[in-house]
């Protein structure tokens, strides 16, 4: 509850994720600094509201995104990362019950939002439409499991999920309107 005061587990908790945190920087660092490095729409953004690493209690999500250039529309980003209650944060999609990774291209601004909408009948498996609270979502997910299996390479695995579905997301995003 967000108005109760912490307890130990809670100071556990924040003390390890203290610790962690240095490294938990550098993988998600890793996984932004290649989104960056990638072409098309990924080629330039609004860096300065960008974000390699967000532990987004309310949403139960470990995320960084990556604004995206299209010529007509704003608000439009890459986003990656760890969904631990995928089911309860993206509504009205295919979600998994389990803790998921993710990619997606989001959108904030109410044209992309639409844009992102009116797109859901012509997405290709296993990307389904989503929305949160402030902006949705044209969304996919793997088991946190099969990433975690060898955590030092999370982030090679991500990178390698990104670079099968780049094309796609450029595809995707280039015929938005």
């Amino acid at each position: 509850m967000a108005g109760e005061f912490a307890g130990r587990d809670e100071f556990a908790a924040a003390i390890i994720y203290l610790r962690a945190g240095e490294r938990m920087d550098h993988t998600f660092l890793t996984i932004y600094s290649h989104l960056k490095s990638l072409k098309g729409v990924f080629t330039s953004g609004e860096a300065a509201k960008e974000m390699s690493l967000e532990f987004a209690t309310k949403d139960s999500l470990i995320w960084g995104w990556k604004y995206l250039i299209h010529p007509s529309l704003f608000g439009l980003f890459f986003a990656y990362g760890i969904a631990l209650d995928p089911a309860g944060t993206f509504k009205n999609a295919e979600t998994p019950i389990h803790d998921s990774v993710f990619i997606c291209i989001g959108a904030e601004d109410k044209r992309s939002v639409a844009s992102l909408r009116a797109s859901q009948d012509i997405l290709q498996k296993p990307w389904t439409y989503a929305e949160l609270s402030n902006w949705s979502a044209v969304i996919s997910f793997k088991p946190l499991h099969e990433f975690i299996v060898e955590p030092e390479r999370f982030s090679q695995r991500m990178i390698e999920w990104i670079d099968s579905e780049a094309a796609y997301v450029n595809t995707f995003a280039g015929s938005l309107a």
